[in-house]
């Protein structure tokens, strides 16, 4: 397995080293796609905050095998919070062949399965867009994170005040919401001073795990003081959220 990269070039790499096996390719069906959806799900080095995608194109259906099995790579998923998109060339589906029909992990990480328009690369980039666009049509968590930045020097918490809509629970405000729909979410942190010293970090608006918006943060801590910044109000009107606000309390 090739772990994420930012360097076109090592990415490039990496799939012209990928071997079809067989001579070249085709007739391996079912594939390995059990056992590799669990590696990429718990192999990556995902991004904190990330929205993350694992997308697979196939034209066969998927095969339990090297000791992964279909609960394993479900498993895989939720831990890793990783939503599958299976682009299928017309075989992904097809259990008379034998294996696993693929729609079994699209429909279980909150994914989804498209017929591929084509084999021109402008088609499989639309068809890629189809599937993540599909996938963020819906949510049922916010919620407000440092995502570990604050550091050892400052306690970090966070409780959900209210929601025009849906329940808080804890730090989260959770329901099924539409992204097509504004919502507005109120949000209370509190910040401890633990240690002295200049404390920057960042608080996050998460939906569903994800980062959204990003405000910058600083405190001071010394001599029983601490700079607290104001309250935040995170925009987020494009994402069909109308705004998390966050009121801010202080602790020595």
């Amino acid at each position: 397995m090739h772990d994420l990269t930012t360097d076109t070039s090592a990415a490039l790499a990496n799939i012209d080293s990928i071997s079809l096996g067989l001579g070249g390719g085709g007739g391996d069906f079912p594939e390995e796609g059990i056992h590799a959806t669990k590696e990429a799900a718990l192999g990556a080095s995902w991004r904190p905050g990330s929205a993350r995608f694992i997308i697979a194109l196939g034209d066969a259906t998927f095969k339990e095998s090297d000791g992964s099995t279909l609960a394993d790579a479900k498993a895989a998923l939720d831990s890793s919070g990783a939503t599958f998109i299976g682009i299928d060339y017309n075989g992904m589906t097809r259990t008379s062949w034998g294996g696993i029909d693929v729609s079994e992990l699209s429909t279980h990480s909150g994914g989804s399965l498209i017929s591929s328009s084509g084999l021109d690369p402008d088609d499989l980039v639309a068809d890629i867009l189809a599937g993540v666009t599909d996938a963020f049509s819906t949510y049922s968590e916010v919620t407000v994170n440092d995502l570990g930045t604050s550091g050892p020097g400052v306690d970090v918490s966070v409780s959900c005040v209210s929601a025009d809509t849906g329940t808080c629970v804890g730090a989260t405000a959770t329901g099924d919401y539409d992204r097509e729909v504004a919502r507005v979410f109120e949000f209370d942190v509190t910040f401890t001073g633990v240690s002295e010293g200049v404390h920057d970090f960042y608080m996050d608006g998460l939906v569903d795990g994800a980062s959204v918006a990003r405000e910058t943060d600083r405190i001071i801590v010394g001599e029983g003081v601490a700079e607290v910044p104001e309250p935040m109000t995170l925009a987020l009107m494009g994402l069909g959220l109308l705004g998390i606000g966050a009121a801010r309390r202080r602790k020595y």
